[in-house]
């Protein structure tokens, strides 16, 4: 029996790398960046409202942009990438974010200003928010980094109370604002809570096996995906790898105490290191409030060391 493909979520545009490697081998040339060319491409049509400065990540369908745009100032841009320009799709993605973004509106999550038209499609314009990600705070002891782990818990415990799962929480998907207080952004992935799509997308190694396996959305899947942002906040290595198989998930991590013994004199640490690691094991399902109780032993760290 003939095998049928699994569906994806857009259609492959035409293969326009192969025609830029015809092209140039024609000519003898190789490949070569011109920085100043994705300004070019996506820039607003028909006047200069939106001025790109620096790319601050990419992935296959879209672009991610420090901009100024004219009356709101300093912001970022998320438009489709140039091989999607005009794609209904790609305009989709975009567009679905925008809603996410508005029903789950919170002091914890990333604003959403307006939605501007580029030449590769609608961009969304969000808040800039200058205080860099988690990721510089991983390994370093708690008092560092509880504050905006507690902002974090906070803000999905309210994503969750709007009927949303995000899909892909990780240490460089919260941003700091300027008062260092944490913002959780990036909604790409973000669906209904109870909805069901295909297997894929999101980062592995914050993913639980459930996720691979395309099971209907569910806020534990961010509960999983936070409790390993956690572990790696506390440990300064991610629980199961960088990408782990089924067989990884079911081995229990190093306990937290065994890389840091020094916590062992702070009651506080011990209890949130045995917390997180409940969290990442089959018994995950009997903690009736794991939010709640994450949050009050971030909470007990915070006043420890106030």
């Amino acid at each position: 029996m003939r095998k049928t493909r699994p569906k994806t979520v857009l259609p492959e545009p035409r293969p326009e790398s192969n025609r830029r490697r015809r092209f140039l081998s024609t000519r003898g040339a190789r490949p070569r960046r011109d920085p100043t060319a994705t300004i070019r491409a996506m820039s607003l049509c028909g006047d200069d409202a939106v001025t790109l400065e620096r790319r601050l990540g990419r992935s296959d369908v879209v672009e991610v942009w420090s901009a100024t745009l004219a009356d709101l100032g300093r912001c970022v841009v998320k438009f489709p990438a140039a091989r999607w320009s005009g794609h209904a799709g790609a305009a989709r993605l975009i567009e679905r974010e925008l809603e996410f973004l508005r029903r789950a509106a919170h002091a914890g999550v990333v604003e959403a200003l307006d939605l501007v038209p580029m030449r590769t499609g609608p961009g969304l314009v969000m808040e800039y928010l200058p205080g860099g990600d988690l990721v510089a705070l991983a390994g370093s002891h708690p008092k560092h980094w509880a504050g905006p782990a507690r902002d974090v818990v906070r803000s999905l415990a309210h994503v969750h109370g709007c009927g949303i799962v995000h899909g892909d929480v990780k240490p460089r998907n919260v941003l700091l604002d300027a008062g260092g207080h944490a913002k959780l952004i990036d909604f790409g992935l973000a669906r209904d809570a109870g909805s069901t799509s295909r297997a894929g997308g999101g980062t592995p190694a914050y993913q639980c096996s459930a996720q691979w396996q395309g099971a209907p959305a569910d806020p534990a899947h961010d509960t999983h995906a936070l409790a390993v942002m956690t572990y790696e906040l506390l440990c300064g290595r991610l629980p199961f790898g960088s990408a782990p198989d089924a067989r990884a998930l079911e081995t229990p991590p190093v306990p937290p105490l065994e890389l840091h013994p020094a916590y062992e004199g702070e009651p506080v640490l011990v209890e949130l290191a045995a917390l997180i690691e409940m969290l990442l094991t089959a018994k995950a399902d009997v903690h009736d409030r794991p939010l709640d109780a994450l949050e009050a032993l971030l909470g007990a760290i915070i006043a420890v060391h106030d």
